[in-house]
């Protein structure tokens, strides 16, 4: 699924439902193009297509949800995952202003007992200058530091992102039937595995468990990424380009 930043493949959607958490939601799609501010030295090859996210916070923990999914093939005998993508935090983002950058992929598989969602879901906390992996701890699931700081990203110039992540079975491995349907799949854990900054990476390695939602999802899979505030009345941006899932 190569450029799923291009809108017409399908479309990106603004979640600014209390659901996403945060005091308030108040996010917005904007323009992108070659004038606009991400128009750097450093920039991935241009080719007039990417997203615009915007967060103009009206609360100190303001928060929006922005993602693209698609139900029509998702991927459901494919484990293996590599995300890959471009952003860039423009020059007037001042640091004190952000409380969390997050990028999350999910996948929606039928297993035997139900239609379980894995969420692979990352952060950025700026308040503790730490990465942070969804993960298991005290009974549930939540932030967790990977052990990887300092995250601030440095404003003006484009970062380039890569995830490499699984679906396993609960002893951490994965297996591969014959045929993949709900009854032989077992994959039902998440593992973490790698991932890369501007050609740094590093070795995630945790291991996580599905959920299964309720009301159950259908099949589907999709990436997201997400703007949290830490002050009133800033303005939150994050341009995104070349955005592309390789399953396998």
């Amino acid at each position: 699924m190569a450029n799923i930043d291009k809108p017409e493949l399908f479309s990106w959607t603004v979640d600014n439902s209390k659901g996403v958490g945060g005091q308030c939601n108040d996010g917005s799609l904007g323009t992108f193009d070659q004038g606009s501010d991400p128009n750097t030295s450093n920039s991935p090859d241009f080719d007039g297509n990417g997203q615009h996210f915007i967060l103009k916070s009206q609360c100190a923990y303001d928060d929006s949800l922005f993602y693209w999914k698609n139900a029509q093939s998702p991927q459901v005998s494919h484990t293996n995952f590599l995300w890959d993508f471009w952003f860039y935090i423009p020059a007037t983002t001042q640091t004190s202003t952000v409380q969390a950058l997050e990028f999350d992929l999910f996948q929606a598989v039928r297993l035997s007992d139900g239609v379980h969602e894995f969420m692979f879901g990352s952060q950025c906390n700026y308040a503790s200058n730490q990465w942070q992996i969804w993960l298991p701890n005290n009974g549930g699931l939540t932030w967790v530091n990977a052990g990887l700081s300092p995250c601030q990203f440095s404003t003006g110039t484009w970062h380039h992102a890569a995830y490499f992540l699984q679906r396993v079975t609960t002893s951490g491995y994965q297996e591969i039937p014959l045929r993949f349907d709900p009854a032989t799949d077992a994959n039902s854990s998440l593992r973490f595995g790698t991932l890369s900054i501007d050609g740094v990476t590093a070795y995630l390695g945790a291991l996580s468990y599905s959920t299964i939602p309720a009301p159950a999802w259908s099949p589907v899979i999709g990436v997201q990424h997400q703007l949290d505030s830490a002050v009133s009345g800033v303005t939150i941006e994050e341009y995104l380009d070349k955005d592309s899932v390789t399953t396998w």
